[in-house]
C-alpha cells in the first residue's frame, strides 16, 4: 500500500517537479548574474560585506517566497484533487486514515526538501564566491528558517484544503497566515524553534481536518491545547516583533537647560502636536520664548536674524564657537549589536584628508580573524593581530567588539575589544601600522559607544553592569559621571555639548532626568519629572 501511494504521488507530482526544477535554475542564473553585477559595480567589494552586516542587506531574501510559494503549490497539487470522493476513497484504503495522511505528508515534505536542497548547494555555492565564511553560516541559518517556513506552508495549505467546514477553515486560514507571516520575522533560534513547534500544531489541525470530511472531529481537549498552544505563541511572538521593530516611543519630554534662565526649560508632548513650555522653577511660556531661552540649541535661526555673537555672563559666543562646541552622543538600551562581529578593518592613510574603505574585514568570535575579499583569509596579518593580542594578555575568546564601522569619521580610533576576563584592549591600524594594546578600563564594562569627531576631547563613553557611567577621553581615560536612577537596561540616554555646559538626558518614557554640568563636570543642576 505504501508502495502505491508513492507511485501515485509520483505520477501526480513528476510534471510540477520538472517545471519547477527549471524555474529554479533560471532564478539562481538570475541571483548569479545580478549579485556578479552588484559586486563588479561597487569599490571595493567589501562594501557588500558591510550592506549584509550593517544594513541587513541579505541579496538571497526573496528566495524565502520563492520556497514558501513552492511548498504552497505542492500541497494543492497533492489535495486539490483529492477533495470528494476521491478522498473518501483513500479514507477507505486498509490502512489507519492519519497513516495514509501521513505518508502523503512524507511524500510532499521529501518533494520540497530535494527541491530545496538543490536551492540551498546552489546558492552557497554561488554566495562563497563573494562572501566570507561567517556570512555564508548566517545564510545556512536563515536557510534553514525557510526550510522549517516551507514545511509549514505545506502543512497549513493541506489542513485548509481538507477542512470540510467553512467556518473551521476561515479559523485555519488566519492561523496559517498569522504564523507564516510573524514566525519568519522572528530572530534566528527563536524563529526555528516557533516554527518547529508551529508545525507539529498544524499537522494536528492536518489530522481533524482529515476527520472534518466524515464529519468527526479530534478529541476536543486534544484541539483545544493546540489551538491554545499555537494561539500563544502567535500572540507571543508578534508582541516581540512589534517591540523590536515597529514601536517607537512617544518622548514625553524634550529637556533642556537655559544658559539665559540658569533653569531647566522643557517641551512636554500632549500628542496630536500640541506642546506646553516650561521650566523646572515652574514657569509657562509660549514656543518663541522658550527657544529664546535656549539660544545655543537654535543658534541658527539667530545667525538669520542677526542676534549673533551672543553675550551671556559677559562672555561672548560667536557661530563659530557655538558650532565648533558641540557634540552628541546616544544610547538607545534596545539597540543590538550586528550578529557577526564582521568588521571593516580601516588603515588610514596621515597624508590623505579622507579615510578609504578597507578592503579587508576583522572577524573577533572565538579567536580573530582578517579576511580579504581577493585572498580570503589573510594569514599574515591574522597571525601578526594574534601575536600583538598575545603580548597584550589578552585571553580569547572576546566576548564585544565595539567601535564605528564606518569611513564617514574624522580620525581612526579602531576598536575596543572585550576579552573572557573582561579587560579592555585597543586594535586599530593606521598607516599599515597594527597596533593592539590594553586599556585601563573599570571592570565589567556592558557597553561602549565609541565615536571618533573633530573636537578629539571625548572619544565616546562606556557604561558598566551596575549601570555607571563613564565619558571617555581622547586618549581612553574613563571618567565616571554619576547619574542617579540610571539604568541601562531600561533607558535611553543621550549626551550633547554646548559653549558653556555639558547636558546628559535619559529615561524609561515614563521617567525622565537630566543633570547639567559645567567643564570640569561638576554637577550644576539636575531634574526629575514624570
Amino acid at each position: 500500500m505504501t508502495k502505491s501511494i508513492f507511485i501515485k504521488e509520483w505520477i501526480k507530482l513528476r510534471g510540477f517537479f520538472i517545471a519547477t526544477l527549471g524555474l529554479s535554475l533560471a532564478l539562481l542564473g538570475y541571483f548569479a548574474y545580478a549579485l556578479n553585477y552588484e559586486f563588479s559595480n561597487i569599490e571595493p567589494e567589501t562594501m557588500m560585506w558591510y550592506r549584509f552586516v550593517f544594513l541587513d542587506y541579505k541579496p538571497y531574501f526573496y528566495f524565502q517566497y520563492f520556497i514558501l510559494g513552492f511548498s504552497l503549490l505542492v500541497a494543492l497539487a497533492q489535495f486539490l484533487g483529492e477533495r470528494g470522493k476521491r478522498l473518501k476513497i483513500i479514507l477507505h484504503l486498509p490502512i489507519r486514515e492519519n497513516l495514509a495522511l501521513s505518508l502523503h505528508f512524507a511524500i510532499g515534505i521529501a518533494f520540497i526538501l530535494c527541491m530545496i536542497l538543490v536551492l540551498f548547494i546552489a546558492l552557497l555555492l554561488i554566495l562563497g564566491q563573494f562572501y566570507p565564511a561567517p556570512i555564508l553560516g548566517v545564510f545556512a541559518k536563515d536557510f534553514a528558517i525557510f526550510i522549517l517556513a516551507g514545511i509549514l506552508s505545506y502543512i497549513a495549505t493541506t489542513a485548509i484544503i481538507l477542512e470540510s467546514s467553512p467556518k473551521a477553515l476561515i479559523y485555519k486560514l488566519v492561523l496559517s497566515l498569522s504564523a507564516i507571516f510573524i514566525f519568519i520575522n522572528l530572530a534566528d533560534w527563536t524563529a526555528i524553534f516557533a516554527l518547529i513547534l508551529a508545525i507539529f500544531c498544524f499537522l494536528i489541525l492536518s489530522f481533524d481536518s482529515l476527520k472534518s470530511i466524515k464529519s468527526q472531529r479530534l478529541k476536543s481537549p486534544i484541539l483545544f491545547v493546540n489551538i491554545a498552544i499555537l494561539g500563544v505563541i502567535i500572540i507571543f511572538t508578534s508582541a516581540q516583533i512589534y517591540s523590536q521593530k515597529f514601536q517607537k516611543d512617544l518622548e514625553k519630554f524634550y529637556i533642556f537647560y537655559s544658559p539665559i534662565l540658569k533653569d531647566f526649560v522643557y517641551q512636554k508632548n500632549l500628542g496630536d502636536h500640541k506642546f506646553i513650555y516650561a521650566s523646572k522653577s515652574g514657569g509657562n511660556f509660549d514656543r518663541e520664548a522658550y527657544e529664546g531661552y535656549l539660544p545655543f540649541s537654535y543658534w541658527a535661526d539667530l545667525d538669520l536674524q542677526g542676534k549673533l555673537p551672543l553675550k551671556i555672563d559677559n562672555k561672548i559666543f560667536t557661530k563659530e564657537i557655538i558650532k565648533d562646541s558641540r557634540l552628541g552622543f546616544s544610547y538607545d538600551f534596545r539597540a543590538k549589536p550586528p550578529k557577526i562581529r564582521l568588521y571593516p578593518l580601516f588603515n588610514p592613510d596621515s597624508k590623505i584628508a579622507k579615510i578609504p574603505f578597507p578592503e579587508k574585514f576583522i572577524y573577533v568570535k572565538n579567536g580573530i580573524k582578517i579576511f580579504d575579499f581577493e585572498s580570503g583569509i589573510d594569514k599574515n596579518l591574522t597571525n601578526e593581530i594574534l601575536q600583538k593580542a598575545q603580548n597584550a594578555g589578552a585571553e580569547m575568546p572576546f566576548k564585544n567588539i565595539w567601535g564605528k564601522a564606518t569611513n564617514m569619521k574624522v580620525a581612526n580610533l579602531g576598536y575596543l575589544l572585550q576579552d573572557k576576563n573582561g579587560e579592555i584592549f585597543n586594535l586599530v591600524m593606521n598607516d599599515n601600522v597594527l597596533s593592539f594594546k590594553k586599556i585601563p578600563a573599570p571592570k565589567n564594562i556592558a557597553f561602549i559607544a565609541l565615536s571618533e569627531n573633530a573636537k578629539k576631547e571625548f572619544s565616546g563613553f562606556a557604561i558598566d553592569e551596575n549601570s555607571k557611567f563613564y565619558m571617555m577621553g581622547w586618549d581612553f581615560r574613563f571618567s565616571e559621571v554619576p547619574l542617579k536612577g540610571f539604568d541601562y537596561k531600561t533607558m535611553n540616554l543621550r549626551f550633547f555639548s554646548d559653549p558653556m555646559h555639558y547636558q546628559i538626558r535619559y529615561d524609561n518614557s515614563k521617567t525622565y532626568f537630566s543633570n547639567v554640568f559645567n567643564k570640569d563636570f561638576k554637577l550644576l543642576d539636575s531634574i526629575e519629572i514624570e
